[in-house]
């Protein structure tokens, strides 16, 4: 947390730092369920989605919901983070985010290792 703020406070440009790790799920990769019942590329074209390699796409990143260092100006406008944000990455083994119970389990299970 603390090199977040620090480099939110070496940074006066941007509105926050949100910490992040690469989604093991690219977007070109979801599917979606139509309403007759097929499975479907959930945004993309057929062509954006195969024959492509996950390995051939760039990375992405998801929140982790572990650290916002914010702007009090960003937090008063109404959110944890504004148009210019900084990541901080980390490792998945640290990105353990807590909103169904198998995440609880998960991460007994990576921190008992430790």
């Amino acid at each position: 947390m603390r090199r977040a703020v620090k480099l939110l406070q070496e940074r006066p440009d941007v509105d926050a730092v949100i910490s992040v790790t690469r989604s093991p799920a690219h977007p070109y990769r979801v599917l979606r369920i139509t309403e007759t019942g097929y499975v479907v590329p959930y945004r993309y074209t057929t062509e954006q989605f195969y024959p492509q390699q996950r390995q051939s796409f760039e990375d992405v990143y998801v929140r982790n919901g572990a650290i916002y260092a914010s702007r009090a100006t960003t937090i008063e406008a109404g959110g944890l983070w504004g148009e210019k944000n900084l990541p901080y990455i980390m490792p998945p083994e640290r990105s353990v985010n807590i909103n169904e119970e198998i995440d609880i389990i998960l991460a007994e299970v990576l921190f008992g290792h430790k």
